[in-house]
């Protein structure tokens, strides 16, 4: 999976900014709070903070459903198909950005809550873009894209800490002022994930970080219940789940609630479901840091501009402190 690539998702781009990750990086939405994400591929980026599983496209976790946003990565991952909360691509975590996809694979995750994902959009805790973990705003890890997204305040890793062994202290820095996950650290700690024993820490080809994976001997054990996340949108490389993209805007629009969908990729990453727009207006997810004037309709995509100040940041999200970077 490209690390860099799958992250920046269209709205994801807003929430996902944050990028990308396998288990899941923190995604939250647009509250923050749940970090679910959905099928959607907005990533989590519901505002209502309530992680809802199902194929709701605003908060759910991904097309199955079944977890999102929970820690586990597994279920929540939105579009990217790995699981990672939402879409993915976007999913990421506190920042709300794009998750992964159903498959629950990859996510940031870090964040704990939602983790799961694509890992490639998830952006960790940061709220970019980045393909994994990392939690830095970027396209992949690498930094290159950057865009202003609501990050977790802390003084130490430990204000970071989610409560599972993936994304507790030891997974954290607090570089700056602001949380950035650094990644699992063994299978063991994967494992202790409720719903995640068969996940597997890994760091893939292009990955800025390990994260806690789906384990599979062929695609099809990463196959979800809609067509942008069945067989043919995996690869099964070292033993883990890799979400390739979605192939077509069919895919994409099969899912309920996601008959506007399109599948795209933006600033590099893997295609993506991405919710389509005719305005701005259609981007808005209702609470202050991902309404109209966070977005821009591009080419028919909702495309995330970032956060616009602290203010916006702390209205947003009231789980956690946060500021916009």
């Amino acid at each position: 999976m490209k690390s860099g690539a799958p992250c920046l998702a269209f709205f994801a781009a807003a929430l996902w900014i944050a990028a990308c990750g396998s288990g899941s990086a923190p995604d939250a939405g647009g509250d923050g709070a749940s970090e679910d994400s959905g099928v959607d591929a907005w990533a989590d980026a519901d505002t209502d903070a309530g992680d809802a599983a199902g194929p709701d496209t605003k908060t759910d976790a991904g097309s199955d459903g079944q977890v999102d946003a929970s820690p586990d990565g597994q279920s929540d991952a939105s579009p990217d198909g790995h699981d990672g909360g939402g879409d993915e691509v976007l999913d990421g975590g506190f920042d709300g950005g794009f998750d992964a996809g159903p498959d629950g694979g990859l996510d940031a995750g870090p964040d704990g809550q939602d983790g799961g994902g694509d890992e490639f959009l998830d952006g960790g805790i940061d709220g970019g873009f980045d393909a994994g973990p990392d939690g830095g705003p970027d396209d992949g890890g690498d930094g290159a894209v950057t865009t202003p997204a609501c990050q977790r305040v802390c003084s130490s890793p430990s204000d970071c800490a989610q409560g599972y062994a993936p994304w507790d202290a030891d997974n954290y820095a607090c570089p700056d002022g602001t949380c950035v996950y650094t990644g699992c650290r063994s299978d063991t700690e994967c494992q202790s994930v409720p719903g995640m024993s068969g996940y597997l820490c890994r760091r893939l080809a292009d990955w800025t970080i390990a994260q806690c994976v789906m384990a599979c001997q062929t695609a099809v054990d990463c196959a979800q219940s809609y067509p942008p996340w069945d067989a043919d949108n995996y690869a099964c490389t070292e033993g883990a789940c890799e979400y390739l993209g979605c192939l077509s805007d069919e895919e994409c629009q099969a899912v309920p609630s996601m008959e506007s969908y399109l599948c795209r990729s933006l600033y590099g990453s893997w295609p993506f479901c991405q919710p389509g727009c005719a305005t701005a207006a259609d981007c808005d997810l209702g609470s202050p840091a991902y309404d109209a004037d966070n977005y821009a309709c591009r080419d028919g995509l909702c495309v995330y501009l970032g956060c616009r100040s602290d203010a916006e940041c702390r209205a947003s999200i009231t789980a956690y402190p946060t500021v916009c970077r």
